[in-house]
């Protein structure tokens, strides 16, 4: 007897989507996909007009292993006459992907990407924003964050990073911890971008 379910196989990709899986199982090798952990808040492959060119680039986020080490990319790519091809690649700090999103925060007619990585054994996430220029990418800020918001505080002028971070901590001087009083601190940060940082 053979069960319904062994039968069944993941939907395969068609269209952009095979030809980019494509390519990074050619370039990269084994590899998984890495699909944000908030929902509504990006994908695993995401298509964006980053630099307001009128073409789209398809910005990944996958998952690679040597050994007992595994590492998180973002890999951006290009269309060419070919098809996608990567144009710059980071590694991204912790151990899985959060929320990604992108917005113009610094008004110069280019995306930043924002990515929320996850760190282990904590409920705080580390926030880095790239700027995309010259298919080149480069961190523009870096923090740990337990939720950050988009947010336009200053009545017209450029956006805002409002970043939360709340941070429990166990006050004892004893080393048994159990019903140790526990201290919450939150700390709120307005930041702005500009092009030239």
């Amino acid at each position: 007897f053979t069960s319904p379910l062994s039968l069944l196989t993941p939907p395969k990709s068609s269209g952009e989507l095979a030809q980019i899986e494509e390519y990074l199982k050619t370039t990269v090798g084994d590899y998984t996909l890495c699909y944000p952990q908030t929902e509504d808040f990006g994908n695993a492959i995401n298509f964006c007009d980053l630099d307001c060119d009128k073409s789209d680039e398809a910005i990944v986020f996958y998952e690679t292993t040597q050994g007992e080490t595994v590492s998180v990319h973002m890999n951006v790519l290009a269309k060419f006459e070919k098809g996608y091809q990567s144009v710059d690649e980071q590694i991204i700090s912790g151990i899985g992907i959060d929320r990604v999103g992108f917005w113009d925060v610094c008004l110069d007619d280019t995306l930043e990407i924002f990515v929320g990585s996850k760190i282990y054994n904590t409920n705080r996430q580390n926030l880095t924003v790239f700027s995309y220029e010259n298919a080149t990418l480069k961190s523009r800020y870096n923090s740990r964050y337990t939720d950050y918001f988009v947010t336009d505080l200053g009545a017209g002028e450029k956006p805002q990073i409002l970043v939360l971070d709340i941070v429990n901590s166990v006050i004892s001087s004893s080393e048994d911890l159990l019903g140790a009083p526990i201290t919450t601190t939150c700390t709120a940060s307005l930041v702005t971008l500009s092009s030239d940082t």
